[in-house]
C-alpha cells in the first residue's frame, strides 16, 4: 500500500469486475453514481470523476485533505434511492510528514456485496500501479513472521508438555490423564 504526504493531489483509477470465472468488467456507464473519499472521520464528496466502462478515474485533491490516515474510497449506485448499492476499498494512506512517504501500512481491500469485486490502481510516475502488487510483499513478509512465531510457540508448548509428563511419572501424587495432570 502506498502512503504519501497529505495535502498532495492523488490520482486514482478504480476498476470494477463481476465475481465470476472470467472476471467480467462491471459496466458503470449510465448509472447514477456518487463517489466519496473518507480519511478518518472526514468525508469528501468527489464531484469530478470520469466513468469509462468499468472504471472511475479521479483526483483526490490535496486542498481538501485536512488530516493523515487511510484513504477509503466509497462508490454509491443510486445513493439515497431504492436499490442503493455501496462499494468500498482501501486505496493507500496519507501521512503527516514527507519523510514517512512510502511506508508500508495495513493492507486490504473490502467490497460490500457479493456480485461485484473491484481493483484500485494509482498513477505513479506515469504508470498505473495495482495496489494489490504493492501489498503482496508486505503480506508475505507478515505471514512468514506469523508462521515463525507459531512454530516457536508450538515448540515451547511441546517442551512444556514433555516436562509436565516427565514430572507426572516421577511423582506418585500426580497422574497423567488425557493430556492434563490431575492431582488425586
Amino acid at each position: 500500500m502506498r502512503f504519501e504526504r497529505y495535502q498532495n493531489d492523488r490520482h486514482f483509477i478504480w476498476y470494477f469486475y463481476i465475481k465470476n470465472e472470467e472476471k467480467t468488467p462491471y459496466d458503470l456507464e449510465g448509472k447514477d453514481l456518487s463517489l466519496e473519499v473518507r480519511v478518518g472521520l472526514s468525508a469528501f464528496q468527489v464531484e469530478e470523476f470520469t466513468v469509462s466502462g468499468n472504471s472511475i478515474d479521479f483526483y483526490f485533491r490535496g486542498r481538501t485533505q485536512n488530516r493523515p490516515g487511510l484513504i477509503n474510497l466509497i462508490l454509491y449506485i443510486n445513493k439515497g434511492k431504492d436499490g442503493q448499492q455501496a462499494f468500498d476499498a482501501i486505496a493507500g494512506g496519507l501521512v503527516p510528514h514527507s519523510d514517512m512517504s512510502g511506508c508500508v501500512g495495513p493492507s486490504g481491500c473490502h467490497v460490500n456485496g457479493s456480485e461485484v469485486t473491484s481493483f484500485v490502481g494509482e498513477w505513479i510516475d506515469d504508470r498505473l500501479i495495482p495496489a494489490s502488487i504493492a501489498r503482496m510483499d508486505a503480506v508475505n513478509e507478515g505471514l512468514s513472521a506469523i508462521r515463525a512465531e507459531l512454530e516457536s510457540f508450538k515448540s515451547s508448548v511441546n517442551t512444556m508438555l514433555d516436562r509436565l509428563q516427565e514430572a507426572a511419572h516421577w511423582s506418585d501424587a500426580f497422574v497423567w490423564k488425557d493430556t492434563l495432570i490431575w492431582r488425586e
